[in-house]
């Protein structure tokens, strides 16, 4: 939810991210954050607070996003765990994962 897309932000602020913007909650093309890191690499963050494993969906999303917004860099975070499924498929497109628990 928005709440945990502004935890993800702050996360990020303070982590060393700038020019970090929390898209619109529809129409975001699988992006809930984009930002900045400190040599001007574009990310794109998918930030998923679930009690569950998380499956492929969120990795897909972002790597999408990623494209769509011309970013160099992708991440999902999370207070949960990905599926091992989801972990292959994110290390195959480079997608990071961050535990960020709240």
């Amino acid at each position: 939810g928005i709440d945990y897309e502004e935890y993800c932000g702050a996360y990020l602020l303070k982590h060393g991210f700038h020019d970090v913007i929390i898209t619109p909650p529809t129409g975001d093309y699988g992006a809930d954050i984009v930002a900045k890191d400190e040599r001007g690499n574009l990310w794109v963050f998918q930030c998923k607070q679930y009690s569950s494993k998380l499956g492929n969906s969120c990795v897909q999303e972002v790597v999408a996003a990623k494209k769509h917004y011309g970013a160099t860099k992708a991440g999902v975070m999370t207070n949960s765990k990905l599926t091992e499924k989801a972990r292959e498929l994110a290390f195959e497109n480079e997608v990071i994962l961050f535990e960020c628990m709240d």
